[in-house]
C-alpha cells in the first residue's frame, strides 16, 4: 500500500510539473481589430495590425484566427516571435495589398535582431489587381539585409513555418517568397505563383531548411534559388515533392533591357528551375521533383519579348535560355527521382553543373 501510494503521488506531482512549465497559449480574434471586404480601411487596417503586434508579449505564443474575408492592407504587416497566423479554410482569408511593399515580414524585439517561431496557416497573400508595380519588394519575406563578412553565425529567425498558403504575387514585385538569415524553416503545402522579377522561393544564408509538396508556377526568374551561403554540414537544405511549372517568364527580359541599354555586353541567362546559384551552398538534398517549362516550337517569353521590342537587327542571337536543375558553387549534394520536361527552341540543358567561388577569393568561374 505504501509502495503504491508513493508512485500516485509521484504520478500526481510529475504531471502537475509537467503543466506547470507549459507556455500558454493566447488566442485572438482578428475581427475585433480588422474589417474585411472594404478596401478604403486599408490604411486603418494596417495600422491597426501593427499597433495589435506592437502590444503583444512575443515570449508568450499567441495564435490569431483570421475569418473568411477579404482584408486589405495599404502597408507592410509585421509578425513578431512565437506568433501564429491561422485563416479560415479553403483559403477563404486573403490578405489583399494595394501598394505593392513588402507584404508580410518578421518584427524584431526593441535594440534585438531575434526573432523565433512564426508560423503562417491557411492564408491567401496577394497584390491588388490595381497595386502599381515597383521591382524591390518581395511579397513575403523573412529575415534582414545581409552581411556577409559575418556569415558564419549569422541567423536572425529560428523556426519559421509557412503551411497551406497561396502566395500570389499577381507578377509585381520582386519574390513571392525570401528567406533570408533564416534558421529551421518548412515550407510546405504552398501554391506559389506569378513571382515578380525575382523567384518563387530565396534562400539566402538559410540553415536546415525544408521545402516540400509546393506547386509553383509562372515565376520571374528561378522556381526555388539558394543564392548563397545556404545550408551546412549538418543544417541541409530539402526540396522534395515540389511541382514547378513555368520558370524564367520575366527576369531575362529586364536583364537584356538594363545591360544592353548601359552599353554592356548582354551574357547568357539559363537561371533554373531549381538553382543553386552559389557560392558557398552546402549539403542540398533535391529528391523527386517535378519540372516543367516552356511550349514545343516556342521560344522563352523573354525572347519573344526582347524580339518586339529591339527587332531581329539588335538581338541577333538569343541569350535567354531553360535550364532544369542548376547546381553551382555547391559541396555536398543529392540529387535523385527528379523529373525535367523542357520544350521549345531555347533550352540550354536538363542540369547543369559548375562551379562558383566569392569574387573576393577567386575569379568568377
Amino acid at each position: 500500500m505504501k509502495k503504491l501510494l508513493f508512485m500516485l503521488i509521484v504520478v500526481v506531482f510529475c504531471a502537475v510539473g509537467h503543466q506547470g512549465i507549459q507556455a500558454e497559449t493566447n488566442e485572438l480574434d482578428l475581427n475585433k481589430y480588422v474589417t474585411a471586404n472594404n478596401k478604403e480601411l486599408a490604411e486603418q487596417n494596417a495600422y491597426n495590425w501593427n499597433d495589435l503586434m506592437r502590444k503583444l508579449d512575443s515570449s508568450e505564443p499567441t495564435t490569431i484566427y483570421v475569418p473568411k474575408g477579404d482584408f486589405y492592407f495599404s502597408q507592410t504587416l509585421a509578425i513578431p516571435s512565437n506568433v501564429t497566423i491561422i485563416g479560415a479554410g479553403n483559403h477563404d482569408t486573403a490578405f489583399i495589398f494595394t501598394k505593392v511593399v513588402v507584404g508580410i515580414t518578421n518584427r524584431f524585439p526593441a535594440n534585438e535582431m531575434r526573432a523565433s517561431g512564426i508560423r503562417l496557416e491557411n492564408l491567401k497573400i496577394t497584390y491588388a489587381d490595381a497595386a502599381v508595380d515597383q521591382k524591390a519588394s518581395s511579397l513575403v519575406s523573412f529575415g534582414t539585409a545581409y552581411d556577409e563578412a559575418s556569415y558564419e553565425d549569422y541567423q536572425v529567425i529560428d523556426t519559421l513555418t509557412i503551411e497551406n498558403c497561396i502566395i500570389d504575387a499577381k507578377k509585381k514585385g520582386s519574390s513571392a517568397l525570401y528567406l533570408g538569415r533564416v534558421a529551421n524553416a518548412t515550407i510546405s503545402g504552398n501554391v506559389i505563383r506569378n513571382s515578380g522579377l525575382q523567384n518563387g522561393i530565396g534562400l539566402e544564408f538559410c540553415k536546415n531548411v525544408r521545402i516540400y509538396d509546393n506547386e509553383l508556377t509562372d515565376l520571374g526568374r528561378s522556381g526555388i534559388q539558394m543564392y548563397r551561403f545556404n545550408g551546412g554540414k549538418n543544417e541541409p537544405i530539402l526540396i522534395e515533392n515540389n511541382r514547378i511549372t513555368n520558370w524564367m517568364q520575366r527576369y531575362g527580359y529586364e536583364h537584356f533591357k538594363t545591360k544592353y541599354e548601359a552599353g554592356i555586353p548582354v551574357d547568357v541567362m539559363n537561371d533554373a528551375g531549381i538553382d543553386s546559384y552559389g557560392p558557398k551552398n552546402e549539403n542540398l538534398m533535391i529528391k523527386n521533383n517535378v519540372l516543367t517549362a516552356g511550349r514545343v516550337n516556342s521560344y522563352n517569353p523573354n525572347n519573344t519579348k526582347i524580339l518586339a521590342d529591339y527587332g531581329e537587327n539588335i538581338y541577333k542571337e538569343h541569350v535567354i535560355f531553360f535550364t532544369g536543375i542548376r547546381l553551382c558553387g555547391v559541396k555536398d549534394l543529392l540529387a535523385k527521382g527528379n523529373e525535367v520536361d523542357l520544350k521549345g527552341r531555347d533550352i540550354f540543358t536538363l542540369v547543369y553543373i559548375n562551379s562558383r567561388e566569392k569574387e573576393k577569393d577567386a575569379r568568377r568561374l
